[in-house]
Formats: structure tokens, sequence, C-alpha cells
């Protein structure tokens, strides 16, 4: 069965978070975990590139240098925390629908419902490196991030995502691809922010578990499980483009984010590293 929502023209960035109940009510006395908001340290929603939000930036803070490096643009964002789009959080999924989990390790971890990961990670998304192009990702390099103590002790340990970047030029595809290497930790995690922020806005549109979309972990409101988005980050089964692939329902859809080398060519100043996300994934729009 294909996948299509009741999604009509809606722009990825435009977070509008319209009430969905009557598409797929919060679902009830399911235990779900408490846990702590993750943050990162990315390009924030809503810009459409790393100039763009240095530019933002610059204009709030009243910035008036001529040329911002690209990283000047990031900032410490939260985990969104749509109770209905991802009532679990982004980063929790159930010991059962985790394919990293094996059956060996399933009994000592006995009782346990929810897994909660320290790393992108979740119910939504696995995001990792790509960097041979391969179809093989269960165990690609992925960011840990750091622990940091809850100031609610009901509450689990929240997670901090920020890494480094700092890009600088390349005159090769040799040193580009290095260069871009060297900030990896940095590229999957603006991957899987931007991919669970597409997630949970679509979930808003409509495109819900009926719908076809895409989680590991349906908490009972319909539709096949199994299929969270596998995003490649830096792929290097291509250049200069993205694509996703777009399986029936209860198959993972994959996302293959590339390194842009095209502006290299042009004016040596190649935006190096971002993910290329195509955010409209798994949706036939009308």
């Amino acid at each position: 069965m294909q996948r299509k929502s009741s999604i009509c023209a809606c722009q990825a960035n435009l977070l509008v978070l319209v009430a969905a109940e009557a598409y797929a009510p919060t679902p009830k006395k399911l235990g779900l975990p408490k846990f702590s908001k993750a943050t990162y340290e990315v390009f924030p929603w809503g810009v459409n590139d790393p100039v763009e939000a240095a530019q933002r930036k610059a204009e709030r803070h009243g910035q008036t240098e001529a040329e911002l490096p690209l990283s000047y643009g990031r900032e410490t964002v939260k985990e969104l925390g749509d109770t209905l789009a991802s009532p679990a959080g982004w980063h929790t999924l159930p010991v059962s629908a985790d394919p990293s989990v094996e059956e060996s390790d399933r009994a000592a971890m006995g009782d346990s419902f929810w897994r909660t990961t320290n790393t992108t990670w979740g119910n939504n998304i696995f995001a990792h490196e790509n960097w041979d192009g391969r179809n093989t990702w269960m165990y690609n390099r992925r960011p840990e991030g750091s622990i940091e103590a809850p100031t609610d002790i009901t509450l689990t340990p929240s997670v901090k995502f920020s890494y480094p970047y700092a890009p600088n030029p390349a005159d090769t595809e040799e040193d580009l691809m290095a260069e871009a290497q060297s900030h990896i930790d940095a590229t999957v995690t603006q991957l899987f922010y931007t991919s669970n922020m597409a997630h949970d806005l679509f979930y808003r549109y409509g495109f819900t578990e009926a719908a076809g979309n895409f989680q590991q972990y349906n908490f009972g409101r319909g539709g096949a499980e199994g299929d969270a988005v596998i995003a490649n980050a830096q792929d290097g089964s291509r250049f200069n483009n993205a694509n996703f692939m777009t399986p029936p329902d209860g198959q993972n859809g994959y996302v293959h984010a590339v390194v842009l080398m095209f502006r290299m060519r042009l004016d040596g100043s190649p935006v190096q590293s971002l993910p290329d996300v195509p955010l409209e994934y798994g949706i036939s729009l009308p």
C-alpha cells in the first residue's frame, strides 16, 4: 500500500501546531515514560540555510560584522516535546521495537518496556553517517550526547548534543570529504533534529499512524509499525542531491542526505556537510 497523507501543500517551515485529535487521539493508559527533553546545538527550524541563520541571529543581536562564520547561526534548542505526535519523545522507544537490541539482551532488561538512548536513535528516526554509501546501517557511527542531571528528580537525565561545526573551503573532492567528515557529529545531530521536527509537523497536518507515517511503535493508533526513517548523513553514494525512498507502510523509509560540492566548483566556498533533506518525506501531495 502506498503511503498518502491528507496534507495539502504545507510548507516545511510553517510550524503550525493545529489540533489533530480527530486524526489520532492521545494514547491512553500506555504507561508513557517521564523524560527530560534533550537539547541540540543546530541551525534552528525555520531557516533555509546557514547563511540565513547567521543573518537572522545577527539582526536579533545587533551584530554588524560583515562576514560571519557559518557556525554563528547555530543555537541550542530543546526537543520539541509534542505529546501528540511523539508521546515518548524523540529518543525513547519500546525495547521490543528496537532493532538494535539483540534477543539475548532483552532477557537481561527484565520487564522494562521503554528504552531511552543517548544517541540519534529513537521512535521516529535512526540517524547516522553513511560515508561508504552502503545499505547496512545498524552499527554506523552516531554521536553520543553528554548526560545532564535533571532538576526534577522524577525525570530521567537529559542529553545534550553539542559539537563543533566550522567548515573550511576545500579545493578537491577528497579534501572536501575529509573536511565534512570532521564535523560528522554536528551533521548527524542536525539531520536527527530536522527530521524529527518534520515528523511532528506533518503529524499535526494528518500524516499519522493510520495514514501510514514512519514510526517504530504506533501507540495503538493504527497503521503498520516497525518503520522509522533511516536517515543517512553524508551519504557517499552520491553528491549534490538528496532523495527519500518511500516503501509501503510497515517498511522503513530511507533518506539520503549528502555533501554539497557544486559551490566549490563555482566560487571555492562550499557549504559543506549540511543535511540536504527532502522534507516532504514519504508524503504524496496532490
